[in-house]
């Protein structure tokens, strides 16, 4: 179990803790929504956990493997839409792997990266699209 906390900051902004002690992160209702836009929003840390977990999930394969990830990076999309209600609609992800991989590392990666723990928790009216490189 993990536990974090939250407060509302006032203007639309959040403040969100982790039992770990970690910073404290903020987040920020989007301009398009009545908040100031300075941060993240809720649904904006959707779209990063997405691509952290990816990555995260891609390196302790490596790991597992005998090789490092170093050097990977990526970046997500966020599409809404307001059918009927106003939710992330779509995720774009782009993966960039290290170039020193075997085709069956590569295939080992991208199969532990679409399995990551976020991926398989979002729900299928999220349409997502990961592409690797």
């Amino acid at each position: 179990m993990v536990k974090m906390e939250a407060v509302d900051q006032g203007n639309l902004n959040i403040a969100l803790s982790h039992m770990s002690g970690a910073p404290k992160l903020i987040t920020s209702a989007p301009i398009d929504n009545g908040g100031d836009g300075k941060g993240f929003s809720p649904t904006d840390l959707l779209g990063a956990s997405l691509l952290s977990c990816i990555l995260t999930t891609m390196a302790l394969k490596a790991k597992r493997m005998g090789f490092t990830f170093e050097g990977a990076s990526g970046q997500v999309e966020k599409h809404m839409i307001a059918d009927p209600l106003r939710r992330v609609g779509r995720l774009v992800v782009q993966i960039k792997m290290p170039v020193t991989l075997s085709a069956e590392q590569y295939q080992s990666l991208e199969e532990a990266g679409r399995n990551c723990p976020v991926a398989l928790s979002l729900s299928e009216n999220l349409k997502t699209e990961i592409h690797f490189s």
